[in-house]
């Protein structure tokens, strides 16, 4: 089975990628944000840890934290974002170790592993290579605006804690420039695809 690595800066597209790379050629996606999120739900393993770096400003009338209110506190507070990513990366690569296995088991022969973290949470162990999902900054912030809602001071936060685009590319074997039409990333991802077939 192939796995790959996909990463980038917030707004760069990726969930497009993914969601071609499902369609068009099969692949199982494993996404480290929704395991995250699934372990810190009330009965998930990293619940307690996650409530308590939190704060109770962040929780809702039901207990469950409210991402966005935590996001804005970690990206305000880089010792927080460091002991929340302490925790959280190792539960989640368990998990992201345990579905690969299955989808192995499986034959599956294509399986996709995606966060904007791959790098820094040091998962080059697990996948074969990594494609890194690029687009304009301009780009990524008018997304992000139109689709999150965020404001500029939030993505201006966001960006300053994510990798610069010299450290995502020089850690991946692959870039895919999201900046333009969806037409043209396609034409990109074929050949990523094929090229990683004759190797």
């Amino acid at each position: 089975m192939r796995v790959i690595g996909v990463t980038g800066g917030v707004g760069a597209g990726k969930s497009e990628v993914l969601g071609y790379l499902a369609e068009a050629y099969g692949a199982r996606l494993i996404l480290l944000d929704d395991i995250a999120r699934s372990l810190q739900m009330p009965g998930g393993r990293l619940y307690d840890a996650m409530c308590e770096m939190a704060g109770p400003e962040c929780l809702d009338e039901s207990g469950e934290l409210i991402r966005r209110a935590f996001a804005e506190k970690m990206y305000a507070d880089s010792n927080l974002r460091l002991r929340v990513n302490a925790v959280v990366h190792p539960a989640v690569k368990d998990e992201v170790r345990k579905l690969i296995a299955q989808y192995r088991k499986a034959g599956e022969p294509l399986c996709v592993i995606e966060a904007a973290l791959l790098i820094e949470a040091r998962y080059e162990d697990i996948y074969d290579e990594l494609w890194y999902v690029f687009a304009a900054e301009d780009v990524r912030r008018a997304r992000l605006k139109r689709s999150r809602g965020y404001s500029d001071e939030l993505i201006d936060r966001i960006f300053a804690g994510q990798l610069k685009e010299r450290d995502f590319r020089a850690a991946s074997d692959r870039v895919i420039d999201n900046s333009g039409s969806f037409e043209e990333t396609k034409r990109q991802i074929a050949a990523a695809i094929e090229d990683g077939e004759l190797t």
